[in-house]
C-alpha cells in the first residue's frame, strides 16, 4: 500500500490564499464604488458645474478623494485614506482641514495655498506629507473649487495622490 507523503490540508493552501487576496481587493472595489455613488449623488445635490470621473480617480489612479465646505471643514472622504494616511475616516471627517498641516510644512507653500483659497481658484502642488504614525511620504495635491450652477462656491475638492 503505498501512502502519500503530502498531507491532505496541504494542497488547498494556495487556492486559499488567492481567495484572500481576491477578497480584499474585491471588498476594496465595493468601498470605492460605494464612494464613487456618495461623490455622485454629492455632486447632484449641490448642483455641481463639473463633475470628475471618480471611478477612474479612485481604481485607476489611486488618488484619495477629499471634499470640504467652503470654509475647509471635511464632509467627505474616500475609503483608501487609511491605505494612503494611516487616518481613518471617524478621526477626520467634520474636523477642519487646516489641523491635518504638516508642522514642517513651508511658510511659502501655505500662502500660495491661501492666496488660491481666497481668489477661489484651483491649485497643484507636490509636498511631504506624513502618515499618522509619521512616517513621512511624497504626495501630489490637487485642489479645485466647486461651484454651483448659479456660480457660488459650494465646495472645494482635493484629490492626493502618494507618489
Amino acid at each position: 500500500m503505498k501512502t502519500s507523503s503530502r498531507q491532505p490540508n496541504q494542497r488547498y493552501n494556495a487556492p486559499l490564499m488567492s481567495w484572500d487576496i481576491f477578497l480584499s481587493y474585491y471588498h476594496r472595489n465595493l468601498r470605492l464604488g460605494t464612494d464613487v455613488q456618495q461623490l455622485e449623488k454629492m455632486a447632484e445635490e449641490q448642483h455641481w458645474q463639473q463633475t470628475w470621473d471618480y471611478a477612474q480617480l479612485l481604481l485607476e489612479q489611486n488618488k484619495l478623494i477629499v471634499v470640504t465646505d467652503p470654509k475647509r471643514k471635511i464632509l467627505f472622504i474616500s475609503s483608501n485614506l487609511w491605505e494612503i494616511t494611516g487616518y481613518n475616516a471617524e478621526q477626520v471627517l467634520h474636523q477642519q482641514l487646516k489641523s491635518f498641516r504638516n508642522p514642517d510644512s513651508s511658510t511659502v507653500l501655505i500662502e500660495m495655498m491661501g492666496k488660491a483659497i481666497i481668489a477661489k481658484q484651483p491649485f497643484e502642488t507636490a509636498f511631504v506629507a506624513h502618515s499618522q504614525t509619521g512616517r513621512p511620504f511624497q504626495t501630489r495635491l490637487e485642489s479645485r473649487p466647486v461651484f454651483n450652477r448659479q456660480g457660488e462656491l459650494v465646495n472645494y475638492i482635493i484629490f492626493l495622490k502618494a507618489i
